[in-house]
């Protein structure tokens, strides 16, 4: 775990399989160029699969266009819970592949202020459950995170 208050364009980049990554704060991660990945709190690359990404603080003290809280679109298997993130117009990108799908459950996601195009949890295969969004343009996008259950959505 660690903290930074700085604004970098990219927080953790995660390679390897059975990562873990849980108990971070991770704050103001803007797209500063066209680089791939800025603006960007953690990164699961794709060759990260198998592992835990749980009970991280990724937050955003201004709202802009380019941030993503966690992308977990590539690799698969991903379990992404229990973590809270803020100010992302993109708050979890996933999808993983029919045979590496990612979980994501538990997960507290809000914008203060309503963004266009915002999405909380993309997501085409694997589990969304009982996650709490409040202010995205799209809540759910994808084949999983719209069949997920127990999700709370607020605008």
């Amino acid at each position: 775990g660690g903290e930074t208050t700085d604004p970098y364009n990219t927080g953790l980049n995660v390679a390897g399989g059975n990562y873990e990554v849980r108990g971070n704060v991770l704050r103001n991660f803007y797209k500063q160029g066209s680089g791939v990945g800025e603006g960007v709190a953690i990164i699961l690359s794709a060759s990260s699969s198998g592992g835990v990404c749980e009970r991280n603080f990724c937050e955003n003290d201004t709202e802009a266009d380019g941030t993503i809280g966690i992308f977990a679109g590539s690799g698969g298997a991903h379990q992404v819970t229990g973590n809270v993130i803020t100010g992302f117009k993109d708050a979890i990108q996933g999808g993983g592949t029919p045979g590496s799908p990612m979980t994501a459950r538990l997960n507290t996601i809000r914008l203060r202020a309503p963004l266009e195009g915002s999405t909380g949890i993309n997501a085409f295969y694997g589990l969304v459950e009982q996650n709490l969004l409040v202010g995205y343009e799209t809540p759910l996008s994808g084949a999983a995170a719209l069949a997920g259950q127990g999700n709370a959505i607020y605008p």
